[in-house]
């Protein structure tokens, strides 16, 4: 599994929280405002920021930073 950090119209994925924010910011994202999921290892996410992954392997969040749950 990997960890994909998903923030405003960038993503980053690795193999560690920290990686994937790694990436995330070098996307052009922030560290301030991302949600962090685990992930199959075939994840993505598309220009319209929709997620692409596996069948029978969603997104499962497990972190959030300056942004509140929808309702």
């Amino acid at each position: 599994m990997k960890i994909l950090a998903y923030g405003d119209r960038a993503w980053g994925k690795g193999g560690t929280l920290g990686e994937a924010l790694k990436n995330l910011v070098k996307a052009g994202g922030s560290r301030r405002r991302y949600i962090a999921y685990v992930v199959h290892p075939d994840t993505w996410i598309t220009e319209m920021g929709y997620f692409c992954f596996p069948s029978g392997h969603e997104p499962k969040e497990i972190h959030r930073v300056g942004l509140k749950k929808k309702k």
